[in-house]
């Protein structure tokens, strides 16, 4: 008794084996992204194969026949991308639309399934060196509300941190940073805030540092010492000048035309000290005032 067996009516279900080396590829605007497959099949024949962004409808960037491409490319693609026989994609000259997932597939005519597998694109842009803003370097001690702001022109997804005296700076009771930590603020300035300030941005394809910011903290009555010495200077020089003016005023000419006020008589004089006495705003406060305001961008009260 025979039993017939029938080779061709046994099949083998084959499928196409993929790998991928690495999932997540961080590329650079301007530079290259290899997204990078391998394939294992018994078939000989050459593979199809293609590959498609994710959008919320699928974009074709391209289908080969091994090496040689399909059709034409769309015209954002175009002497952008280079096929490998094993299936790799290159992109050249990446642009921040390039950035998204990217499903890839191969399928071998004798094999009946195809191999299939997903690679995660981003693309950034390089941060250029940051810079620190701040109306005025200088500040009077207690002055309200500092804000340091970190600047730069280029650069995606950045994040920064803050340094004084190289020292890195968190939220404390007087240094307040903004959610995204790009600002600094100092709610009530003390000399001890007197010290070089550095920002740091990073992003996933590299990171900068600013040029160091030195802030000078002066002292209330530092100040008003130094103002009220060149109060004084300045109205020595106003009475020398008045003084020179009725001079030239009285030897060339009989007009009193001179706009210095003409003194007939000696008044009182008042000693140092009683200008320095004086309450409230005296004329060496006002003075003062003025001069402040031009040196540190800030007036007394």
């Amino acid at each position: 008794m025979f039993t017939a067996v029938c080779h061709h009516c046994l099949s083998i279900v084959v499928a196409v084996n993929m790998t991928v080396p690495n999932t997540l590829i961080r590329g650079t605007v301007g530079g290259e992204a290899l997204l990078s497959v391998r394939y294992h099949s018994f078939s000989l024949d050459p593979p199809v194969i293609k590959w498609q962004l994710r959008r919320e409808k699928s974009i074709t960037v391209v289908q080969s026949i091994g090496t040689d491409i399909i059709g034409t490319l769309r015209p954002e693609y175009r002497d952008r991308i280079l096929v490998f026989d094993n299936g790799t994609l290159l992109l050249h000259n990446l642009r921040l639309s390039d950035e998204g997932d990217y499903d890839v597939e191969i399928s071998i005519t004798d094999d009946t399934f195809p191999g299939e597998a997903s690679i995660t694109l981003t693309v950034d842009e390089r941060i250029s060196r940051p810079y620190i803003h701040m109306e005025a370097s200088s500040l009077l001690e207690l002055s309200e509300n500092v804000i340091l702001n970190c600047s730069h022109d280029n650069g995606t997804r950045t994040t920064y941190r803050w340094f004084k005296s190289g020292n890195p700076l968190a939220n404390m009771t007087r240094f307040m940073l903004s959610p995204d930590q790009k600002l600094l603020t100092i709610s009530r300035v003390l000399t001890t805030d007197d010290d070089i300030y550095i920002c740091a941005v990073k992003n996933p394809v590299g990171n900068m540092t600013s040029q160091p910011l030195r802030v000078t903290v002066y002292r209330r009555s530092s100040v008003y010492i130094i103002l009220s010495t060149g109060g004084i200077f300045l109205l020595i020089t106003l009475v020398t000048v008045c003084n020179t003016a009725r001079f030239y005023n009285h030897k060339y000419s009989n007009t009193k035309s001179s706009s210095c006020p003409v003194r007939t008589g000696h008044p009182p004089r008042t000693t140092l000290s009683r200008l320095y006495d004086h309450p409230d705003h005296t004329l060496m406060s006002r003075v003062g005032n003025v001069l402040l305001c031009k040196m540190v961008g800030t007036c007394l009260e």
